[in-house]
């Protein structure tokens, strides 16, 4: 989920559970660590927009597959 400071305009941004997420220089991306396509912790990048799925960065494996669905971030 992201937020303006006050609290306002919450929203959710991923499809999946994650940990140490990490703003982008641009800051329209959040990247984090959650569960991929090996069973092992992998690295995501999403838009802080919401609404689209979560791009796999890492492992290399599973890069050119769908990301298993399986919660949301977790800061």
């Amino acid at each position: 989920w992201v937020m303006n400071l006050d609290g306002s305009q919450q929203h959710q941004v991923s499809d999946r559970t994650g940990s140490a997420p990490a703003w982008d220089a641009s800051g329209v991306r959040v990247t984090y660590t959650a569960i991929s396509c090996t069973g092992a912790p992998g690295t995501f990048r999403t838009g802080v927009d919401g609404g689209a799925a979560s791009e796999v960065v890492a492992p290399a494996a599973c890069v050119t597959e769908e990301a298993p669905l399986v919660g949301y971030i977790m800061g």
